[in-house]
């Protein structure tokens, strides 16, 4: 699916009926309780997504004690049988993915590390839409790693292939995906939000 295919797909489904809203999958490695940056984003950018003509739920991994499948805030949160390994949490929400396919649209990922993997490989079987957000860039990060191996530069032509849309936070990223080989109508800047009535 092309960016002007993904767009037209959001632009119809938001002008549905509420039964037919755009249905997307929140997949990332962690959740609340946990606690860091990419929770306390996706927390907050879901009430504004419902808003916006979207019905998300949360995917990520199983924490000790904690449900299966609850409720946050009015928002679904699925955890999988995955508690921390990467090839258990690359199956198990696969798995879930397939059990559910007529449950989710889209996939949007909270990161490029081995979600993306699992959002590429659905996006794969089952020609969904996949966004992907790099939220961050320099030594140390996914970018980063994936262009300093054969073995990264392989993984990242696979990802390359399925993903639609890449997320970036800030214009300096471009660049970098682009010597990645990235079309540029697959990358989008969309900048870290701000809580205007919070922070003021």
């Amino acid at each position: 699916m092309n960016p002007v295919q993904l767009k037209t797909l959001l632009a119809e489904q938001a002008h549905q009926s509420p039964a037919r809203l755009v249905r997307v999958c929140m997949l990332v490695p962690s959740f609340y309780p946990l606690v860091g940056g990419a929770e306390r984003q996706l927390s907050g950018l879901l009430p504004f997504l419902r808003e916006r003509g979207v019905q998300p739920f949360v995917l990520t991994r199983r924490l000790p004690g904690m449900p299966s499948i609850e409720r946050q805030n009015g928002f679904q949160v699925v955890r999988t049988w995955a508690s921390g390994h990467t090839l258990s949490f690359f199956l198990s929400s696969l798995g879930y993915l397939a059990r559910h396919q007529s449950d989710w649209d889209i996939i949007h990922v909270h990161t490029a590390d081995s979600p993306a993997l699992v959002g590429a490989t659905a996006s794969w079987f089952w020609r969904k839409p996949l966004l992907v957000k790099i939220p961050s860039r320099g030594p140390g990060t996914a970018l980063d790693r994936y262009s300093r191996s054969r073995w990264g530069k392989v993984r990242f032509r696979y990802l390359r292939k399925f993903i639609d849309g890449f997320i970036i936070v800030n214009s300096t990223m471009s660049s970098d995906l682009l010597k990645m080989g990235v079309p540029g109508g697959r990358v989008y800047p969309i900048p870290n939000g701000v809580d205007v009535e919070k922070f003021q």
